[in-house]
């Protein structure tokens, strides 16, 4: 019997595995893909994280790197599986 993963559950096993080797580009695809929004902060490669879908999520972000595109920091691809973990449920019916 195979399983079948989810589109948030493959996207945070993924992260999880390369979380020492994501570019700000791919994290931000990603996160897109799922109907996040990915917006620019005031300082360098700063990102603002918002889903006009989940009621209750009042947004989180994370940081890409001052470059055009940086790896992101390990804490942050934590952070952002975190995230992506509590909302899951409500994201795989989106």
């Amino acid at each position: 019997m195979v399983s079948q993963m989810g589109k948030v559950q493959t996207i945070i096993s993924d992260w999880r595995q390369r979380k020492t080797n994501l570019r700000c580009n791919e994290v931000k695809a990603g996160l897109e893909h799922l109907g996040f929004t990915v917006r620019d902060g005031r300082r360098g490669g700063h990102k603002i994280v918002s889903h006009p879908q989940l009621k209750d999520f009042f947004g989180t972000d994370f940081n890409g790197g001052s470059g055009p595109n940086d790896l992101v920091k390990p804490r942050y691809i934590e952070k952002l599986t975190r995230v992506l973990s509590d909302w899951m449920e409500e994201l795989e019916q989106i």
